[in-house]
């Protein structure tokens, strides 16, 4: 699996504003996501095997998002869906895998459909705070690997919006190996 990570690239419309650019081609998954922050890259990648009964892999940017792909043919663990918070954020292949969507809509990406929504999500330490989880699903009309036909867009920070989400699956794109 390789990664292609270009950060802080400058916006050619506006040299005052710098962006942030990701590119993943890898043997799943091929987009680019351009992020109007300057400096967020990848910060952590898990995979599991394509033989693991529920194969997936995850991107964690420097800014709390999270892009992932589970594959089509994922035996997703009974009640993994149901009890949303301190780190478990659910194992979504499409929006009929979420619990309890909040505020459903479509919007289009240029990778495909998406289903945008959020969910409650909770973190607990001494004390407990909640929030919506912005989330998108988006349909790849084009997957790099038909088995992760959908790409999982989630923003972690409690202060995310909605908005926040729209704008940033807005910078979603294709990208193909070089």
């Amino acid at each position: 699996m390789s990664a292609t990570i270009l950060t802080g690239c400058a916006n050619a419309a506006d040299p005052d504003t710098e962006l942030s650019s990701v590119t993943v081609v890898d043997g799943r998954l091929a987009f680019s996501l351009q992020i109007d922050q300057p400096g967020v890259g990848i910060e952590t990648v898990r995979a599991t095997g394509d033989t693991s009964p529920c194969p997936q892999v995850r991107y964690s940017l420097r800014n709390e998002t999270s892009i992932e792909a589970v594959a089509s043919n994922c035996t997703i663990p009974p009640n993994a869906n149901r009890q949303i918070g301190n780190g478990r954020h659910g194992i979504y292949r499409t929006v009929e895998d979420v619990a309890h969507p909040i505020g459903l809509v479509q919007q289009q990406t240029k990778l495909g459909p998406a289903a945008v929504f959020s969910q409650e999500y909770y973190e607990c330490t001494n004390s407990c705070k909640r929030w919506n989880e912005p989330i998108a699903i988006v349909t790849l009309s084009k997957p790099a690997k038909a088995e992760y036909p959908t790409l999982v867009v989630r923003l972690g920070r409690s202060d995310a919006s909605m908005e926040d989400l729209t704008k940033l699956i807005g910078g979603l794109a294709s990208a193909s190996a070089q």
